[in-house]
């Protein structure tokens, strides 16, 4: 009997056709042609003649990082699940197998639409007010055994309740152990003196329960690469204050990835690199990624995800994705000089990482979501905002009356909102949410 590949295995024989062609936008556009609408969809928004090379390089790592799990896995490495907004670099040097939770739902339900994985957490009983993300990789789990996990990592606590419930549940139905990395309300040396000390209790107890050691050596490799990373990112932001606007608007996207599944490895510095030198050049030659540039917008959330395609159309009708909240990492260069000043430095960098530095404590307090957006709106010369307003997520809906006023009165910014959800475009379809955004751009003037 022949067995029927899993979605991850289809995911991956697509992405390694992707990977296989050449760096040229016709052949992106003709391979789309060819596709389920879906996966389509997905190839589209990565045609920005600029930026090929760029997004071609970003679609392999996708394969990369998926046939690495499946590999890990067949080999008999543990099966490690963790939230997006933990660093996978640790994972990687204890050797284990890491699946970043939400992106192990978005990336086949984006290339395949599988809504059925959307639904099956629905049918076993969860709410259905949980993200669509996680809702995705939950469902593959139920409907296909597809990667269950051997060990839970989950620094969603204080800034994310349903990403914490559902890894609690995960767990709970699954028999397995769960970390949970308690965020501090606060920003303040205090705060990350006592997340420090919740990191090293979680990779202490991470090496107890899993047999796997952090080799120090490997992970002082890994944070060499992850470090480099940092640097360009902080030269492409530099780069994103140039008028024209220099970068395609699916870098944002790529860039939360390379976070999410591949951070510290040699493939995400070139995805880098590959972004930062056309941006350079594009800013010495006086030129935009796109024409007819006429707004710059701030996406004071996250972005819309299922269908990757406006991404490129925003490029179409001139408006420039400059930034959004979760691509917003505010990383330093870690010393690499100790195992402690490494951990100290992963501890750091996790508390800084999106929705937990913004939302684990007063929308309005230091690092919090008014501060973050109020300054990249200045830094970025930002003309509009755009909220994507995930239905999961409530600790931004309870405030943002409260942000958009801010923006408004000190700023002269507007925002629109949006009510969608990251994954599933049956709660608002992406042609309702192109038209809520022409007729806010045009009364930008």
């Amino acid at each position: 009997m022949v067995r029927t590949p899993t979605l991850w295995e289809e995911t991956a024989a697509l992405m390694g056709g992707v990977a296989a062609l050449p760096e040229d936008v016709s052949a992106l556009e003709a391979l789309a042609a060819d596709l389920p609408p879906d996966a389509a969809s997905l190839l589209k928004g990565f045609t920005n003649p600029h930026y090929v090379k760029m997004s071609i390089v970003g679609l392999k790592i996708f394969n990369t990082a998926l046939t690495s799990i499946l590999e890990r896995r067949a080999q008999g490495k543990k099966v490690a699940f963790y939230c997006f907004n933990f660093p996978r670099e640790l994972l990687d040097a204890m050797d284990m197998a890491p699946v970043c939770t939400e992106a192990a739902g978005i990336i086949p339900v984006l290339a395949l639409g599988c809504e059925q994985y959307i639904d099956a957490p629905i049918n076993a009983g969860l709410p259905d007010s949980i993200c669509g993300g996680h809702k995705a990789s939950v469902g593959m789990i139920i409907e296909e055994a597809e990667m269950k996990p051997d060990v839970i990592i989950n620094a969603g606590p204080g800034s994310c309740d349903p990403n914490a419930k559902l890894h609690e549940w995960m767990a709970e139905t699954w028999e397995v152990p769960i970390f949970n990395l308690d965020a501090p309300y606060y920003h303040d040396e205090r705060s990350f003196q006592y997340y420090r000390r919740e990191f090293r209790r979680m990779v202490e107890g991470l090496e107890g329960v899993t047999g796997q050691k952090v080799d120090y050596d490997r992970l002082r490799e890994i944070l060499e690469n992850s470090n480099e990373q940092v640097e360009l990112y902080w030269e492409i932001q530099e780069l994103k204050k140039a008028k024209p606007y220099p970068l395609s608007n699916i870098y944002c996207v790529l860039v939360e990835l390379m976070k999410y599944i591949w951070s510290g490895r040699p493939e995400a510095v070139e995805y880098f690199k590959i972004a930062r030198d056309t941006a350079k050049d594009l800013v010495a030659k006086g030129e935009g990624a796109f024409p007819n540039q006429r707004a710059r917008t701030l996406w004071t959330y996250s972005g819309v995800y299922f269908d990757m395609e406006l991404f490129r159309w925003l490029e179409q009708v001139g408006v420039a994705f400059v930034q959004d909240c979760f691509g917003w990492y505010p990383d330093k260069v870690i010393d690499t000089s100790s195992i402690d000043t490494m951990i100290e430095g992963l501890a750091d960098r996790t508390l800084n990482q999106p929705m937990t530095r913004q939302h684990k404590g007063a929308w309005d307090g230091p690092a919090g979501w008014a501060e973050d957006m109020m300054f990249l709106s200045k830094e970025l010369d930002i003309d509009a905002c755009i909220y994507s307003g995930n239905l999961a997520c409530k600790q931004t809906w309870g405030c943002l009356r409260l942000i958009t006023d801010k923006l408004k009165n000190e700023l002269g910014i507007p925002t629109l909102r949006l009510e969608t959800d990251i994954l599933d475009k049956r709660i608002t379809p992406g042609s309702v949410i192109k038209e809520q955004i022409e007729e806010f751009i045009s009364t930008l003037g």
